[in-house]
């Protein structure tokens, strides 16, 4: 192997260490649809993976200053379509806490619609074990008082986001749920729900199709 020309840049690793628990204003910088391990057609499993990006410390336990974890990237998984019903109830109820506190009542661009508004997110910390290091886990959510700062930017995002001009192309599953929308705009998230049914070969004595939240 020739080291001389060997790029590091290649491969760039993950930050692992964990802020202190507290209250951060954050962002969402990607929200992309994945298949569970156990995804198939007859039983879909699919979850959003969320990164956040941390703008600044609202107020954690070490009282630290405002600017000193920005950028830390915190990631959170919403398995949004899954036949256990807890599992997917937690989803849906992070995904509106996480909405409520962006100022968005639906997502008319999809997952796309939740990138780029600040708001405040809860970390905790999970400790660390024999097979992993210590993560933030987020735990909560508030929208930023107005005329605070970065609220000026969520509401130009927000503004930005729900602007038709600037939707995403919709990919396949997302063009098959279109379903009751009007103006090409979902009035509620229940409009996706029958997501991933055409794709469906046979039934699952497990699913709960009419539960089923796409994104």
């Amino acid at each position: 192997m020739d080291l001389v020309n060997f790029d590091p840049s290649v491969y760039v690793q993950k930050q692992t260490a964990a802020v202190p628990p507290g209250w951060y204003v954050a962002k969402v910088m990607s929200a992309e649809k994945m298949n569970a391990r156990a995804h198939t057609a007859a039983e879909p499993r699919r979850y959003l993976e969320i990164e956040w990006s941390i703008l600044g410390v609202f107020q954690n336990e070490n009282k630290d200053s405002e600017n000193k974890y920005a950028g830390k990237r915190v990631w959170d998984r919403l398995n949004l379509v899954n036949p256990n019903e807890q599992t997917r109830s937690i989803a849906e109820k992070t995904l509106s806490y996480a909405m409520n506190a962006m100022g968005l009542e639906r997502l008319p661009d999809g997952r796309h619609t939740l990138v780029g508004i600040p708001c405040l997110i809860r970390l905790v910390v999970q400790p660390e074990t024999a097979e992993y290091d210590a993560k933030n886990s987020i735990r909560g959510f508030k929208a930023l008082v107005q005329n605070s700062k970065f609220a000026e930017e969520a509401n130009a995002r927000r503004k930005h986001n729900l602007d038709p001009a600037n939707f995403h192309e919709r990919d396949e599953d997302e063009r098959a749920s279109e379903g009751n929308k009007v103006n090409n705009t979902p009035t509620t998230l229940a409009s996706w729900e029958k997501e991933l049914r055409n794709a469906e070969q046979k039934p699952s004595p497990h699913r709960v199709a009419d539960s089923i939240v796409p994104f």
